[in-house]
């Protein structure tokens, strides 16, 4: 059953990203507030560095002020720098692995390090340019987030008369890039770079990612209870069978206090409602502590929806308010065609994709959510050309900036989980003996760095975690 301490673990991850898990916009932390009291007080610093608005062109004079979290409470001089690559959120979801019992806090205590966390530029309250249109943009990606890294490296160096400093950035998020940015910092600055950790990094860029649904169907095939995939796939037939008759859908409609004015009849809006029903799976590669939290889930009623919770937690973007009072609003157009640009999913329509589809594999969800309906997303959203052409120009050109599955690095360990889709599209076979891999049994995203170590931990990850301090410090010669 749940426990307490298993009930502190997932309350931690999802604290971590109540920002990260709407996709539709970006809003401040719900309830900073109580997030920021649990903060070691004076130990860490919030600061600022100008950085430019474009790394690559020197005509281009703008700059802004990038964020960052210091932490120099065990640093002693000529002591090694730990940097925190941000993800595809706030600074502020990074602040709770600056506390006792998180694997970098704890091993810049081990070795006498300073520790920094890095915000990437577009998902904070500073940036470069607003996200009100797509122009402003183009500044958005990874080569000049890697830039911006790179200009703090030399900038805490130099504060900190550290020249002779060893240097382990390390990224692993929920949402975004950062696992990647860990392992590419070291392909492109490795002059400044001396080891990394890529934890739940999906270095290869693809479209149409059907394999994600696989592996979350496998976690409740392997981990659920009796019957649990049947059950789960007889649920989305049956939506499916009620949308398609008129009766059906005005029953559905009623059953999922889907918001009157939405007409159900469209493809697209159908699409939205199974992909909210979808995230619904997703949450569990980011939050399952162990394999008992598919049991977990298996028990619960899969078709019951909580507008409060989804309010509060999840999708407060699909709940509105009409004449009824509160309803999920699954309007496909709506939802995309906002003022605010989706930050994160302009770096899915010009560099990543990754885009989980339904149609193909073997999962229990059938073939409710095409690619097409990203493409779609994506026009919508930033404009008619950034389509099918454009997501796969932008794929084709980051796998050949980073190398995709084989990117030509050393002193990059590459960690993933068993529950994480993502691992998909990640390193997990040994590239050298410089460049190791593994996969964490039992374990999902990024567990290695954004979870406390707890009693809860399975043996996996405790063993993984050791690896990786090994790794780390005989890379900078500890």
């Amino acid at each position: 059953m749940f426990n307490i301490i298993r009930f502190s673990k997932i309350f931690t991850v999802i604290f971590l990203n109540l920002h990260t898990i709407n996709r539709f916009g970006h809003h401040e932390l719900t309830n900073e507030k109580l997030f920021i009291r649990q903060l070691d007080a004076g130990k860490n610093e919030i600061k600022n560095i100008q950085q430019p608005v474009d790394h690559f062109d020197a005509k281009e004079t703008r700059t802004w002020n990038m964020t960052y979290i210091q932490n120099l409470e065990f640093w002693k001089p000529n002591g090694p720098i730990y940097i925190s690559i941000g993800g595809a959120s706030s600074y502020k979801t990074q602040l709770n692995i600056f506390k006792k019992g998180f694997f970098l806090y704890d091993l810049a205590k081990e070795t006498n390090g300073a520790l920094f966390g890095t915000e990437h530029r577009y998902y904070g309250k500073n940036t470069p340019l607003s996200n009100t249109n797509t122009e402003n943009l183009k500044y958005l990606n990874s080569r000049q987030a890697l830039a911006d890294v790179a200009k703090l490296i030399k900038h805490v160096k130099s504060k900190l008369k550290a020249e002779n400093s060893k240097v382990v950035v390390a990224g692993g998020s929920t949402l975004g890039n950062a696992g990647n940015l860990a392992a590419w910092m070291r392909l492109f600055y490795t002059d400044i770079v001396d080891a990394a950790v890529s934890a739940s990094g999906p270095v290869l860029a693809k479209a149409d990612f059907k394999d994600f649904f696989e592996i979350v169907g496998e976690n409740y095939l392997k981990y659920g209870t009796s019957g649990c995939y049947d059950k789960i796939t007889k649920m989305f037939i049956r939506f499916q069978t009620l949308l398609s008759t008129p009766e059906g859908t005005k029953q559905l409609k009623k059953e999922e206090e889907i918001c009157d004015f939405v007409n159900m009849s469209m493809k697209e809006n159908q699409q939205v409602f199974f992909e909210f029903y979808l995230d619904k799976y997703i949450l569990s590669a980011y939050v399952a502590p162990d394999v008992t939290y598919f049991e977990d889930e298996c028990e619960k009623n899969f078709n019951d929806t909580n507008l409060e919770s989804d309010l509060f937690l999840s999708k407060p973007d699909y709940v509105v308010r009409d004449e009824q009072g509160w309803c999920y609003n699954f309007d496909f157009f709506q939802l995309f065609n906002r003022k605010f640009k989706d930050c994160w999913l302009y770096q899915q329509c010009t560099e990543f994709g990754a885009f989980p589809s339904t149609e193909a594999g073997k999962h229990p969800f059938t073939n409710s959510l095409p690619v097409e309906y990203y493409y779609k997303a994506c026009k919508l959203q930033f404009g008619p050309e950034f389509g099918k052409n454009r997501v796969e120009d932008g794929i084709k050109a980051t796998n050949e900036m980073y190398g995709g599955l084989h990117p030509n690095v050393t002193k990059v360990v590459f960690v993933n989980g068993e529950f994480d889709p993502w691992r998909r599209l990640g390193v997990t076979e040994n590239l050298s003996d410089d460049a190791p891999a593994f996969v964490i049994a039992k374990s999902g995203r990024a567990e290695l760095l954004i979870h406390p170590y707890m009693d809860v931990d399975s043996d996996e990850l405790k063993d993984a975690r050791k690896k990786v301090k090994s790794l780390v410090k005989k890379w900078i010669g500890l």
